[in-house]
């Protein structure tokens, strides 16, 4: 993968909290990949973004950073609610296979408790 995130939500914007690769710190939130994310319980997981009609005309799919494939867990803040996403992105389409998944979501999973811990502090 070329990059990994964990993004958080406002009404309007997303922000990046921890990321490496080619990404902007701030996006409007319209573009981000996150607010799609936060609406289901599921992970969202494209392997192909140019062949997701939400995202193939999304200005970061047909210019820089060139998102080919998405794979994003909703996070949880102290309330409960979606706060934002983990994510990891990469410049090539792939396959994803059932234990990727799995550790996807451990790893979302440990974003999410850190960030409620330093969020009650």
């Amino acid at each position: 993968m070329s990059s990994a995130a964990l993004s958080l939500i406002t009404d309007d914007q997303q922000y990046l909290k921890s990321f490496v690769g080619p990404l902007h710190r701030v996006l409007d939130r319209s573009i981000a990949f996150c607010n799609v994310t936060i609406q289901h319980e599921e992970p969202l997981i494209i392997s192909d973004t140019l062949s997701d009609s939400r995202f193939s005309a999304n200005s970061l799919v047909v210019a820089a950073p060139f998102i080919r494939f998405y794979a994003g867990v909703p996070v949880r803040g102290p309330g409960g609610w979606f706060v934002g996403s983990f994510c990891i992105l990469d410049h090539a389409s792939r396959d994803f296979s059932h234990e990727d998944r799995q550790e996807l979501l451990a790893l979302a999973n440990e974003a999410e408790m850190e960030l409620n811990t330093h969020l009650q502090l």
